[in-house]
């Protein structure tokens, strides 16, 4: 009797849950409608990595008006697609120099891949020689196997190396038959999968010896600048969810040093390590590796947590009453609503 009555309240919290979730995206959804400029883009700067962003948190929401809600996805991706270039990456330009281009392509791709309309596979084809073309090469520095946002800063990062990883993992169908007949594309993908292993063990603060953790605290750091290794939330979220989809086993020690780390400091209330600054980015980012780990619960100082619903009430109680999100800390552009308000409705579609 009481394993059935535990049954029907789980079912029952999962049924809130839910339809919490609905009411957030609507708002959220009716919000990034209203406020899409008419060539596509979002907010002043018009970046494809933010409108390919919104596209994809509109894309499993839902909206007051649907028809609206695709018009704005197909208008978002439009633009997007505008921005693709001759070599394959999909970027703006100011002043001749292409912008962030490493970073718009990943995110670009990861859009495509998400929303799974045909007629973007040559794009996608294309976006992913890119993509594979900016990864670091030389085996002898210390950015090997990572991915940087581009020609601005040419030094590889866990953020864009995680954004790179997501889209060349969703998007590798498009590899295989009937979209390709490359007999050495699984080769090649192999190949890039263990160059950015190599990477993130680099980033990772551990050490392990016969197959077990001896020393650090299994986070990962933004980048190798030559300073001190200081783990954070975001980036250890970036760097177990790249690990997976680079095929790192789950039993292997550094996925488990990662998840040793995010169970000792988890927290939904700040970005440890960095408290406010990349907020929304992290609990985004929080909600894929969970998701990609198929953890449904965590255990924090030996208690079950339900990670999904603790996210469901931050967006709850962070909403707008016009139905957008902020982060008035201002850094990594999450001051901008269009981009935090794609952030959120992300995180809310993987808490479904």
């Amino acid at each position: 009797m009481n394993y059935l009555f535990c049954l029907v309240l789980l079912f029952q919290i999962s049924l809130n849950a839910n339809d919490d979730i609905k009411a957030l995206n609507k708002k959220g959804a009716d919000y990034l409608i209203s406020i899409q400029n008419k060539d596509g883009s979002y907010g002043k700067y018009k970046s494809p990595a933010i409108a390919a962003l919104c596209a994809v948190g509109l894309h499993k929401s839902n909206a007051s008006d649907t028809a609206k809600r695709d018009a704005a996805i197909k208008a978002a991706m439009k633009f997007v697609l505008k921005n693709a270039q001759a070599n394959g990456g999909i970027y703006t330009f100011r002043n001749k120099v292409p912008q962030y281009a490493n970073y718009t392509t990943a995110i670009s791709l990861m859009a495509m891949a998400t929303i799974g309309n045909k007629e973007y596979i040559p794009v996608m084809q294309k976006a992913r020689k890119y993509l594979k073309s900016v990864q670091h090469s030389d085996d002898q520095s210390k950015n090997f196997g990572g991915f940087g946002y581009g020609a601005e800063k040419k030094s590889a990062d866990v953020s864009n190396s995680a954004w790179a990883a997501e889209a060349l993992h969703i998007s590798e169908y498009v590899d295989k038959e009937p979209f390709s007949k490359d007999a050495n594309a699984e080769k090649v993908n192999s190949e890039n999968w263990k160059k950015l292993e190599a990477f993130l063990k680099k980033c990772q603060n551990i050490k392990i010896k016969d197959g077990k953790q001896v020393e650090g605290d299994g986070g990962f750091v933004y980048e190798l600048d030559g300073s001190a290794l200081v783990s954070s939330g975001n980036m250890t979220y970036a760097g177990l969810k790249s690990m997976l989809y680079a095929k790192v086993d789950r039993s292997d020690p550094r996925v488990k040093g990662a998840m040793k780390y995010i169970q000792k400091n988890y927290t939904v209330s700040e970005n440890p390590g960095k408290k406010m600054v990349g907020y929304f980015y992290y609990l985004m980012t929080m909600s894929k590796a969970l998701n990609a780990y198929g953890q449904k619960e965590l255990t924090v100082n030996k208690k079950k947590i339900n990670w999904r619903n603790d996210l469901i009430k931050v967006f709850k109680d962070m909403q707008n009453k016009d139905g957008s999100w902020i982060n008035k800390q201002g850094s990594h552009m999450e001051s901008m609503p269009e981009l935090a308000t794609a952030y959120a409705l992300v995180t809310l579609n993987n808490c479904k």
